[in-house]
């Protein structure tokens, strides 16, 4: 493991080229992004309603 620039996949590659592409990335947007959360913001409105939850029996419980 390790060693990738002296790989033989790279052996022809220069880095130091100008124009030379080390990746590419494309962003996209999505028509029904707005209907459509993210798995990541699902997971995270759980969470805090269930710290939020947690949270309100321990104050009710302790009052």
């Amino acid at each position: 493991m390790g060693r990738i620039l002296s790989s033989e996949q790279f052996a022809n590659a220069d880095f130091t080229a100008d124009n030379y592409n080390v990746a590419r990335i494309t962003v996209e947007q999505i028509d029904d992004s707005a209907t459509t959360p993210e798995p990541g913001v699902t997971l995270s409105l759980l969470i805090l309603a269930g710290i939020s939850f947690v949270a309100h029996r321990q104050r009710v419980r302790h009052s």
